[in-house]
């Protein structure tokens, strides 16, 4: 770790994903590690406003709705480019999609990206897998409004 962090240990990195409590619990997170929670632990000058972006550990903030609609269209292109295909979504399917999420049940306090994702991805592998399809029509039938 201090190797990769000090930058001795070149085209070596490490990533890791964890939820504040899987990282800060001291029984038993990573912070349980007493060498680990003294490296890690976010250092006295950074702030809500001003953090730092190099740090062993940033901690992310949670999608806004705003947010989401570049972050679908950027899953349609990764999902578009890793199967060799060209996109038919448009941005009106897009708004379609989110349109039929938050126009659930609970969708307003309940709703995680993740759920937004799976369903996404769903909807990509549903559209590719079934070419004759149109996704409009599967939104519409669902739905929304279009």
């Amino acid at each position: 770790y201090n190797d990769t962090l000090q930058g001795k240990a070149h085209y070596l990195g490490i990533i890791m994903g964890g939820t504040p409590t899987s990282i800060e619990d001291r029984r038993r997170g990573v912070f349980s590690y007493e060498a680990l929670r003294s490296r890690l632990t976010q250092g006295r000058f950074a702030r809500e406003d001003m953090r730092d972006m190099l740090a062993p550990i940033i901690r992310l903030h949670p999608l806004t709705y705003e947010e989401l609609p570049v972050l679908i269209e950027k899953l349609g292109q990764i999902h578009a480019g890793y199967f060799g295909y060209t996109s038919t979504i448009t941005d009106e399917d897009l708004a379609a999609f989110l349109q039929i999420e938050f126009g659930r049940v609970g969708a307003d306090s309940h709703l995680t990206p993740r759920e937004v994702i799976r369903d996404f991805i769903e909807l990509l592998d549903i559209a590719f897998q079934n070419p004759e399809m149109d996704i409009s029509n599967l939104l519409r039938d669902e739905g929304a409004v279009t």
